[in-house]
């Protein structure tokens, strides 16, 4: 199992589809297609006008999962939700049970979510509304816990294109994300020069609210 794409590294002198420069730096396109390759994967689609929720796991053990499913408001307004306790074989990928297609104003404003507590893996979102209507969501991002090496962000409202702009040198365990309103995202650095100092990095969003926190807001 597993994929096959063209390419992983641009060559030298090209702009090109790799997900790698060819200085070996990671591209905005590398943390999706590391997200869709994790081992244990969320999915939601839309299916004979329901909602259809799939969990893949292609480690070799077993996993107990509480997962958290529902249709969201983008202002944080939770208007279903419930929780399900699923075990997952391993090597193996399992349907959940479905849930009802949002129509009228709620499918304009709002997105359906699938999601792991533990935060294992992330989240599967399903939105209907265009991406270029601002005026639907303005997040303000709050930090809720930081270090040197560690990160951790909330939203009070539906964002996307999360980000932490660091320079080049600096590997992050996840970068340009969506984060559900409520729920946190914790980022770590994975490598950077010995002086890095994460606390010196305010996270950014797609149309995020001209509302500042001051840098570290706890």
């Amino acid at each position: 199992d597993g994929a096959l794409f063209w390419m992983f590294a641009d060559m030298r002198g090209e702009v090109g589809w790799g997900i790698l420069d060819h200085l070996g730096l990671r591209k905005w396109s590398y943390p999706y297609v590391r997200r869709a390759l994790h081992p244990v994967r969320l999915m939601l689609r839309e299916s004979g006008g329901e909602i259809v929720g799939r969990i893949a796991n292609d480690l070799p053990e077993s996993l107990d999962l509480v997962l958290e499913c529902g249709f969201m408001g983008v202002d944080g307004t939770v208007i279903r939700h419930r929780s399900l306790d699923v075990r997952v074989p391993g090597r193996s990928r399992i349907p959940l049970p479905s849930m009802p297609l949002a129509e009228g104003e709620a499918e304009r404003t709002g997105f359906h979510y699938l999601l792991d507590r533990s935060g294992r893996t992330a989240p599967a979102v399903l939105r209907r509304f265009p991406l270029c209507e601002r005026t639907h969501s303005r997040p303000i991002l709050r930090v809720t816990g930081h270090s040197a090496r560690e990160i951790t962000i909330r939203s009070d409202r539906y964002a996307e294109c999360v980000h932490l702009p660091v320079p080049d040198a600096v590997r992050l365990s996840d970068n340009n994300f969506i984060l559900i309103p409520g729920y946190d995202a914790t980022v770590r650095v994975e490598d950077a020069p010995p002086d890095f100092d994460l606390r010196a990095v305010s996270p950014q969003a797609l149309f995020q609210s001209d509302e500042r926190d001051a840098p570290w807001n706890t």
